[in-house]
């Protein structure tokens, strides 16, 4: 295609999918009505099939799950398409009118069968309907038929081969050391380890809590639907499904095996609609089943009453309208035409980086890949994903033949990041982006430079005039001036100073990461780990005040956020407020009862009540938590040395 850059032809495809996702909503919804309309002899036109399934198409081509899901380079609407082929063609299987022989030609069942195997190189989730369509080929197909079982299935799972032949692909084009190689799939356990997504193996099998998780999933999973086709649609969706499981329970097997897998599966940890995209396909076909059953019921209320056969078009009028109001109201939230993207911070944080610099990179990385490899901004720079480091089984593999241009030790790949450090310290600069749950792994050699950090042997101590030259820096990254209405700027910038504040906390410089997280709050309000920062911060000031009133807020607004619970126990400690500690602090021991910060802090707070008793086991109990705590070591230390003069 001649138009555009690789994102914009990546990002058309996944609209052209939803186009077609759209499209073949109508021809299911046409062949299910015209199937319903001769079964329970209502006559219904054929022009009024059409527009209805016309209409349940263009409400679906409007939700918010679809346009989310077709303007972001993504697989979700490409692999929506393969799910809403494979129902049409079940649909055509296991109908008992029809008027072709599309539906009882067993060779439809083999191309069924080929796409089944090749939408699994679009998105393995797919892999949760195989049992069931094996079983749907076999009940309503073989079965009824009489046809050889085994000899029928084996020629079905040859051609679902065929088509997963697909991923043959995976390390045929590994083995060039393509630009993006996840997981290097070149030999058969790191094959196995990508296409499993082994990367999300705990999440995948992870029981989540009922009350919880569970509930909350659910309940956050139903406003789904009047956010998607408004409350009247989400109605009649309801009366469609609940009339074809009465009329017509073929049909409903169809459509439950592709809506029951997905929603059991992801229901325990997704959260946006993405991944039920599939489930909205199918409320969809139910919303044009819905609508037809009212249109008929107004028909026969006015045929029973002599009503204006008129009032018939009216419903449809006014489902028409609900379309339009939908229309309007999705395209204003869906509105990509001013959409914010964080090209401007990072290009100046690529321009800033020195000569034949290296980037370790964690959010960003996709970004500096955009930078380098579509708009070819610094290509003498090297920017790694810091992942590469730390699970490189599941993501890249680092090799000299990667990065030609670096000095890539002899080493095992889980313990190549120190000795890659120490071989190209000398003769890189390298920049570290914010990461706070792996800052750890370099935190000793990390040095204030910008919105990211510099890397050094040896990090100079923090001065007045390197704090001045990292302000100058934040000025090209973050210019409060020109900030935008678009929340996604808004959380852009808003976690960026999180990260830096909570880095300037740890280095003592307080005022500093008072303002960050400051900054951090007003772009993200409510934030529950900006307010425990900054209630951190107001407490390392000696503002007890002001850091109560965020600690508080924050858990106000999770309950359950053990760290702030501990931190209002600390800060009641430094107060001495003795008895709201104790209460604080055996709050957070029961949000999570081994946590050796709480028991140490528990320690120290029954040592200055001068309950020696329980202040030593406390300490016990935070060294059989963390035996390699120092402080608790020699709290205890205290309790066990003799009396003077004894």
């Amino acid at each position: 295609m001649p138009v555009g850059n690789a994102a914009f032809k990546i990002t058309l495809v996944s609209a052209f999918f939803g186009a077609l996702v759209s499209l073949l909503i109508f021809f299911i919804v046409k062949r299910i009505l015209f199937d319903l309309s001769r079964a329970n002899n209502f006559y219904s036109s054929d022009h009024l099939i059409k527009i209805i399934s016309l209409l349940a198409a263009m409400v679906f081509s409007v939700s918010n799950a679809l346009w989310e899901n077709s303007n972001v380079p993504e697989v979700y609407s490409f692999v929506n398409s393969f799910t809403a082929l494979f129902i049409l063609i079940l649909i055509a299987v296991v109908q008992k009118n029809t008027d072709d022989n599309f539906g009882t030609n067993f060779k439809i069942v083999w191309v069924l069968s080929f796409l089944f195997g090749l939408s699994l190189g679009a998105h393995s989730i797919e892999i949760l309907y195989l049992p069931f369509l094996f079983i749907l080929i076999y009940w309503y197909y073989l079965r009824p038929n009489r046809l050889p079982v085994i000899k029928n299935i084996s020629i079905l799972f040859f051609f679902f081969l065929l088509g997963f032949s697909i991923y043959l692909y995976l390390p045929i084009r590994a083995s060039q050391q393509p630009y993006f190689n996840w997981g290097d799939p070149q030999t058969l356990s790191q094959f196995l380890i990508h296409v499993t997504d082994r990367k999300d193996a705990s999440v995948h099998l992870s029981v989540p809590s009922p009350t919880n998780v569970l509930l909350p999933q659910i309940i956050n999973y139903l406003k789904f639907f009047p956010d998607n086709f408004s409350y009247p649609g989400t109605f009649f969706g309801l009366v469609g499904g609940i009339y074809l499981l009465l009329k017509q329970r073929r049909f409903s097997i169809v459509l439950a095996v592709f809506f029951l897998p997905p929603f059991v599966f992801f229901i325990r940890f997704w959260g946006d609609s993405s991944n039920y995209l599939s489930g909205f396909l199918i409320f969809s076909i139910f919303l044009g089943v819905g609508i037809w059953v009212g249109y008929i019921s107004i028909l026969n209320l006015i045929r029973r009453f002599q009503f204006n056969p008129k009032v018939a078009s009216l419903f449809l009028i006014g489902v028409g309208i609900n379309f339009l109001i939908l229309l309007n109201g999705h395209f204003q939230k869906n509105d990509k035409s001013n959409y914010w993207i964080p090209e401007k911070p990072f290009k100046s944080v690529l321009l800033d980086v020195d000569n034949h610099g290296i980037i370790f990179a964690r959010s960003s990385h996709f970004s500096f890949s955009f930078l380098q490899e579509v708009a070819y901004l610094r290509p003498d720079v090297t920017h790694i994903s810091s992942i590469e480091f730390l699970s490189p089984k599941l993501f890249f593999n680092v090799s000299p033949e990667r990065y030609p241009m670096l000095t890539i030790p002899e080493k095992e790949t889980e313990k190549i990041g120190s000795a890659f450090l120490s071989a190209n310290i000398e003769n890189h600069p390298i920049y570290w982006e914010p990461d706070p749950e792996n800052d750890y792994l370099v935190s000793p050699y990390l040095s204030l430079n910008g919105p990211f950090y510099r890397v050094l042997a040896s990090p100079p101590p923090i001065t007045e005039l390197s704090l001045n030259s990292y302000r100058d820096k934040l000025k090209d990254f973050f210019d409060p001036r020109i900030l935008s209405e678009n929340n996604d700027e808004h959380l852009f910038y808003g976690d960026a100073f999180l990260k830096l504040g909570k880095y300037l906390l740890e280095q003592g410089q307080y005022e500093l990461a008072l303002q960050h997280l400051e900054i951090s709050d007003m772009l993200q309000p409510d934030n529950i780990y900006s307010l425990n920062l900054l209630g951190v911060a107001h407490a390392q000031l000696k503002q007890m005040d002001k850091a109560e009133q965020y600690l508080v807020r924050t858990l106000e607004i999770s309950p359950e956020h053990l760290e702030a619970q501990r931190n209002l126990g600390v800060l009641y400690i430094t107060d001495s407020k003795y008895e709201k500690a104790e209460t604080a602090l055996l709050k957070a021991e029961r949000l999570q009862n081994k946590d050796a910060a709480t028991s140490f802090q528990l320690g120290l707070l029954y040592r200055h009540m001068g309950d020696d008793q329980k202040a030593k086991a406390y300490f016990e109990k935070t060294l059989k938590e963390d035996p390699e705590n120092q402080e608790a070591t020699q709290a205890l230390d205290l309790f066990l040395q003799p009396p003077v003069g004894g």
